[in-house]
């Protein structure tokens, strides 16, 4: 029986994915997806509410999970996250420190968030004036309420919520200290995230308001299509030169061009702060991900080895083409199922 599932509430779909697991290995025991209301998600509405929790019930029923215990993704532009420097403390310390250190970078009053720590590196014993990096994580009550009617109206047992960025972490690098420095480039439907991991723990978060959706806008501006259609064409053709005389591919270059240099900045900014260890590969996640040529496009602009998310290769699976297909955008929803502390 899986410990619990992985939710992953999107602006356009909704992924499920829960796990078993069996000694030390995980397996594979439901995944599932469908359409997020148009809307619904942003909304304050309780109509629109109510469908979205219709819609969320519908994809936990058809993925047939025996548990009812559930791990959801909130995503990285309604959270704030930051890595920060402190004084080398003890765990005791920390938590009464860490407060002060929230209430300084947090863009809310303290009493309207509820906020998390993890020590990412401790500084060599009896180093004077030595910092510790901790990363910070504070979401809005209010934000926390409402994902917490969804669940429960849902028919639900929310056990835990965390970043999308932090669930990435987990499904595509996991813990291992020796895989190489990686910066995750989330492209979705609404926004694209990208996060450094080094060590099994995040070192930096970006997010900007351009993703997938910005891609078919540009498309049907460009061509004159409809939307439907513009998201047709992208699809199909994504980002091949060749192809439909590269028309498809010129409309999306703007587009592209803003999420390349907001990339360039992240790995030179954390060059900067890091220069022998620079992140080393790219990882890509989300559903815009998936586009053709894109994985060519970003190694090409940027120089550096470029792989597609494999969120299911620390999980026991059948291999289906839906998994080699559309495994970048069930991402999440996996790293939500392998969570373990809840």
């Amino acid at each position: 029986m899986p410990t619990h599932i992985g939710l992953d509430i999107g602006s356009e779909s909704i992924k499920l994915v829960a796990v078993e697991k069996t000694g030390d290995k995980y397996v594979l025991v439901a995944m599932s997806h469908g359409p997020t209301p148009v809307g619904a998600l942003k909304s304050k509405n309780e109509i629109e509410e109510q469908s979205l929790i219709a819609a969320v019930k519908a994809v936990v029923d058809s993925a047939k999970a025996k548990t009812k215990d559930v791990v959801c993704a909130l995503h990285e532009s309604d959270v704030f996250t930051r890595v920060v420097q402190m004084p080398s403390l003890s765990d005791r310390e920390l938590s009464s420190a860490v407060r002060w250190e929230a209430e300084q970078v947090i863009p809310l009053p303290i009493d309207e968030v509820i906020y998390q720590h993890q020590v990412i590196r401790r500084p060599e014993k009896d180093v004077p004036g030595a910092k510790m990096d901790v990363f910070l994580i504070a979401a809005p009550k209010l934000l926390v309420d409402r994902y917490q009617r969804i669940l429960l109206g849902a028919g639900l047992h929310p056990k835990a919520l965390e970043t999308e960025m932090v669930a990435l972490a987990r499904s595509l690098v996991g813990n291992n200290p020796y895989s190489p420095t990686t910066l995750i480039l989330d492209f979705g439907a609404e926004a694209t995230d990208m996060s450094v991991v080094h060590g099994g723990f995040i070192a930096f978060t970006r997010s900007i308001s351009s993703g997938g959706a910005a891609l078919s806008r540009a498309i049907a501006a460009e061509l004159g299509f409809e939307m439907a259609q513009a998201e047709s064409y992208k699809r199909t053709y994504g980002l091949m030169a060749n192809q439909m005389e590269g028309k498809i591919n010129h409309a999306m270059q703007p587009v592209i061009a803003i999420v390349l240099e907001e990339v360039k900045r992240v790995l030179a900014y954390y060059a900067e702060h890091n220069p022998k260890d620079p992140v080393r590969r790219i990882t890509l996640a989300g559903g815009s991900a998936r586009l053709p040529g894109f994985v060519v496009e970003i190694a090409t602009a940027l120089g550096i080895e470029v792989q597609m998310a494999d969120p299911f290769f620390n999980i026991s699976h059948r291999p289906t083409q839906e998994l080699a297909d559309e495994g970048p955008r069930f991402a999440v929803a996996a790293g939500l199922a392998l969570k373990e502390d809840v």
